[in-house]
């Protein structure tokens, strides 16, 4: 077998592992969704008020998760995409694809006409924002609408009548799920900026088979990056 086969092989392998990571994105994406609206449907099902706040916060056991496999697929893309711009694409005449792309971005960047850089990802971040923010919206409420018996039945519960009062139990109810939220938003928003199109985590990948590849001869990948 040629080189040249050897290539264009690899280069259909990587693809096809590259669409094996977009399908698994996918997957992890409609199962958060499906499980989050199975426990929010869950909690408004339960009679007993500490135990529906308790269920809305179970999204949060859902989303947490479910985000941190999204943004392990995205190193996993950018590795593969990577890999194909610097040691496969420059060897194959008219198969550019990932290289042209990142030139694409990288003059949209350079005129100003580049909003962002990871559409898909900034959608499903919009998702788990919305998914993880009414949780916590939801617990919120219902932990301001805790009567005082129900409060004081709470610490009777946690073994906490004789050190917490009741006004600092109900203003902790309400105020645990807002940081959980904002926590997370701030976590999304994060992963969103280094982990997109042109983000941190590309770049650190693209330099990473850069340096790689100096050590290998008759490798030439392109040196420029976002």
């Amino acid at each position: 077998m040629d080189s040249d086969t050897q290539l264009w092989n690899l280069y259909q392998l990587l693809r096809e592992e590259i669409r094996a990571t977009d399908t698994l994105d996918y997957q992890i994406l409609g199962i958060a969704i499906g499980a989050s609206a199975l426990i929010v449907a869950t909690g408004f099902d339960q009679t007993n008020a500490f135990a529906q706040y308790l269920v809305f916060l179970c999204v949060f056991l859902v989303t947490t998760p479910a985000w941190s496999m999204i943004i392990a697929t995205k190193v996993r893309y950018w590795r593969l995409t990577t890999y194909l711009r610097v040691f496969i694409e420059p060897n194959l005449q008219q198969v550019k694809w990932e290289t042209r792309l990142s030139q694409q971005m990288r003059l949209q960047f350079l005129e100003g006409t580049s909003k962002t850089g990871g559409t898909l990802l900034n959608n499903e971040g919009l998702i788990f924002l919305v998914l993880t923010l009414g949780a916590a919206l939801i617990a919120a409420i219902r932990g301001f609408m805790f009567s005082s018996t129900e409060i004081q039945t709470v610490l009777q519960m946690t073994l906490l009548d004789s050190v917490v009062p009741v006004d600092s139990m109900k203003v902790a109810l309400i105020a645990f799920p807002i940081i959980l939220g904002i926590s997370f938003s701030t976590y999304v928003l994060w992963t969103i900026r280094s982990h997109r199109r042109a983000g941190s985590i590309e770049n650190r990948e693209f330099k990473f088979w850069n340096q790689l590849s100096s050590s290998e001869p008759g490798v030439h990948p392109p040196k420029t990056q976002l």
